[in-house]
């Protein structure tokens, strides 16, 4: 290979690196739910004899489908996902995706309310319903295809977003952005899992999301950033050579 054509492949290598880096990449689907649904979603309710604890995407102006408190607005567009009860329960709504490489650059965000209608917010057992107090929402990264949605143990969570309530009492919960640089955490190729959840057994609980973003940059294995620089490199070749033909 001539000196030319390997300073070139170099070249071309460094570019397509920094290329890729920079390309970042939506990772949830329906994160506003927009469409009018929870498609891309998973939602899992629990309970213990009572309806389940359900999550559903409404229409900013409505009230919550089963409690029928509210109404409320969305954060932004024209619906956002609800978590509501009539009866003590536990659930979680969640989205997986998978990552090829490691992330060089990874930003989540979202925009939640936690309305408690209880006294107090207690953080009891997880997300168990059925032992003891417990009234709070959390939000978790999780690694890989979890066996149980409602694990919130160390093996399962990455990292712990928010735990508890905005408010209690009932009073109105604003809608609040978070914003959080979670490069770290996805350091590892592999499947995560992005959870929103809540457990009540002391009153009634809203918890209410929207604008749900990961964007995420990763770089190509070597071998592939290879291949293509070569593959860029035989190209240009090619045209110089038509072009002194």
């Amino acid at each position: 290979m001539s000196v030319r054509i390997r300073n070139t492949v170099a070249a071309l290598v460094l570019a397509a690196t920094a290329a890729s880096s920079m390309q970042a990449q939506e990772v949830i689907t329906n994160g506003g739910f927009e469409a009018g649904n929870l498609s891309g979603w998973t939602h899992v309710g629990a309970a213990n004899g009572q309806p389940d604890l359900r999550y559903n995407a409404i229409a900013s102006g409505a009230g919550a489908p089963v409690s029928g408190f509210g109404p409320y607005d969305s954060r932004t567009g024209g619906f956002f996902a609800i978590s509501d009860q009539d009866g003590p329960g536990s659930g979680v709504l969640y989205q997986s995706f998978t990552i090829d490489a490691a992330a060089t650059n990874a930003t989540l965000s979202f925009s939640m309310f936690v309305r408690n209608f209880a006294d107090a917010t207690t953080i009891g057992d997880g997300l168990i319903h059925t032992a003891g107090p417990n009234q709070h929402a959390r939000v978790d990264l999780l690694f890989g295809n979890f066996a149980d949605p409602f694990d919130v143990s160390g093996g399962a969570v990455v990292r712990n977003f928010y735990l508890g309530a905005d408010v209690v009492g009932g009073d109105d919960a604003p809608w609040l952005d978070y914003l959080f640089d979670i490069t770290a955490d996805l350091s590892l190729a592999g499947t995560y899992t992005l959870r929103f959840a809540q457990v009540d057994n002391q009153s009634f609980f809203n918890q209410g999301i929207d604008d749900v973003s990961l964007l995420v940059s990763t770089v190509p294995e070597p071998s592939t950033v290879v291949l293509v620089a070569f593959g860029m490199a035989a190209a240009g070749f090619v045209q110089r050579r038509r072009r002194t033909a």
